[in-house]
């Protein structure tokens, strides 16, 4: 059963991803505002990190079940979607490639099968992290022998730039420390403040000494543990608790909403106010999916747009 928690903090994940590709989609565009960095800076230091933290939650419930179900059914909503979005989102990229920033063509739809493009490498790499997850806790049977390996790797990934071995083993660490969360979750509300005092001042040494890997990680742990906070603080807010419930459907939709309207509003329609393109957008990057979402559950066909296992 779903904590209610958890999806007020995916709420906040998807909002910010949202947020971010809406201010990236800008920037790309040549819309420049003195804030971008600040704002990209801090969105991306770790809204990914808690995404894979969140994905790692319920793993206790998927280590109880036969593997190849657990294969199948992970297939079904991870591999399933990413490749029927990946076509449809990449199709219509080429067939207006002129009007997009990115200006991809159908190599992008044709390499699907071993290179990722835009939000759908989330889908991809954490269909692989499952398995490995897996195949470790199968092999040793201890969740904190698979978090020392996910500690080797995170280091390693330096030296990792082939495939997706980079950005997997990047934010593995993450998803196995969401599946060891329940285990030290009492643990973690009584030292929650010290904890982030010391992660706050490791970072800021971090920073200053230029560990980027290492920064990387602090800052995961940072803004993830203050998001899981602001969860618990804020876990009646109905509109953050519907936008985790149809985080999937904002994440596969959100960037044909955005392009779409984008192209739009600032090179058909000429718009340049930034601060309300940027309103505008982010409310039509929610907005859209979550329309798209109800009309497709009310023609039951949510299985056939997101997979099985949705």
């Amino acid at each position: 059963m779903m904590v209610k928690w958890v999806n007020i903090a995916k709420g906040i994940a998807i909002f910010l991803v949202v947020y971010g590709h809406v201010i990236d989609g800008l920037a790309d565009s040549g819309y420049t505002f003195a804030s971008y960095e600040v704002q990209h800076g801090i969105i991306y230091s770790f809204h990914m990190p808690l995404f894979f933290f969140l994905s790692g939650l319920f793993f206790d419930n998927m280590l109880k079940r036969e593997l190849l179900t657990v294969i199948k059914s992970r297939a079904l909503s991870l591999l399933y979607p990413y490749f029927l979005w990946g076509i449809i989102q990449g199709s219509i990229m080429a067939i207006l490639s002129k009007f997009t920033n990115s200006g991809a063509g159908w190599e992008k739809v044709l390499l699907l099968p071993i290179d990722p493009f835009g939000q759908f490498w989330y889908l991809y790499d954490l269909f692989f992290m499952i398995l490995l997850y897996l195949g470790l806790y199968k092999l040793v049977k201890n969740k904190s022998t698979v978090l020392i390996f996910a500690i080797a790797a995170f280091v390693a990934t330096p030296f990792m730039d082939m495939w997706e071995f980079s950005r997997i083993f990047h934010h593995f660490i993450f998803l196995v420390l969401g599946a060891m969360f329940f285990d030290f979750e009492s643990w973690f509300e009584v030292k929650k403040i010290r904890i982030f005092i010391v992660l706050i001042i490791a970072s800021l040494c971090s920073f200053w000494a230029g560990l980027n890997l290492l920064n990387f990680l602090i800052f995961g742990l940072v803004g993830t543990g203050i998001t899981v906070v602001l969860a618990k603080i804020v876990r009646n807010n109905r509109f953050l608790e519907l936008l985790g419930i149809k985080s999937l459907s904002i994440y596969l939709f959100h960037i044909l909403a955005l392009a779409g309207s984008r192209i739009v509003l600032t090179k058909f329609w000429g718009f340049e106010n930034i601060p309300i393109l940027i309103v505008t957008l982010t409310i039509i990057g929610i907005l859209l999916p979550l329309i798209a979402d109800n009309v497709a559950e009310r023609l039951k066909m949510t299985k056939y747009i997101y997979g099985k296992g949705a």
